[in-house]
């Protein structure tokens, strides 16, 4: 067992950062001590069940949220990515437990990062829970990967809202619901206790499609 000392959560992922075919661990700071800056723990795995504590990426000024590990740049290395104060970061992985400097992807703080792909063509995209642009009311956006590290500019669409039974959108996962070969957006609300499909559709734009019964609730979107 390591043990890292900090004064709040984080989150915790794994996978093969150096392609000896054993999951290594990361874990996010996503809270600090008073004077304190937030890390990134990395964590070898040596193949034996011991984890052994790798050089840490340090945030000074800036908190994480939320992670992610994925091959999103294009070299077959797993990358790293959370939501920093200023945008959508992704930290290149080098392949040897180390990495870049992020690539700042400045929309508005997103949380709640899946990647689906969206389009078929083999690039890992975005489907994200954005913040909210008016009281009460949350947007489901979507950006497509250039495959370098980058993504295109953000499509929204209208999610939940307080105003209907306290709809409040609080994760999301990627999934085929209806059988078409092409994955939507299952978005769900915790303080509505329901869920809100978002079905990819052709065309430019986003647009919400008419409500399903029993607590659930369908839109169709454009991803790009």
């Amino acid at each position: 067992m390591t043990n890292v000392f900090s004064c709040g959560e984080g989150t915790i992922d794994a996978a093969d950062l150096d392609h000896d075919g054993d999951l290594d661990i990361v874990l996010t700071e996503e809270e600090t001590c008073p004077g304190g800056e937030a890390h990134i723990f990395i964590f070898r795995n040596d193949g034996n069940q011991n984890f052994v504590r790798m050089p840490d990426i340090n945030l000074p000024g800036r908190l994480p949220h939320g992670l992610a590990l994925a091959e999103v740049t294009g070299d077959s290395n797993i990358d790293i990515i959370t939501v920093l104060s200023d945008g959508m970061g992704v930290f290149p992985g080098n392949g040897n437990l180390t990495f870049g400097a992020p690539i700042i992807e400045y929309y508005a703080r997103p949380s709640n990062l899946r990647w689906p792909t969206l389009i078929g063509d083999g690039l890992l995209d975005v489907g994200m829970i954005m913040q909210q642009p008016s009281f009460g009311t949350d947007s489901i956006g979507t950006a497509l990967g250039n495959g370098n590290g980058t993504f295109q500019a953000v499509r929204t669409q209208t999610g939940s809202s307080v105003f209907e039974n306290l709809r409040i959108s609080n994760d999301l996962e990627p999934g085929d619901v209806n059988g078409d070969g092409t994955p939507d957006l299952i978005v769900f609300n915790y303080a509505s206790n329901d869920v809100s499909v978002f079905h990819r559709k052709s065309g430019r734009q986003p647009a919400p499609a008419s409500a399903l019964r029993h607590r659930q609730h369908a839109h169709s979107w454009d991803p790009g």
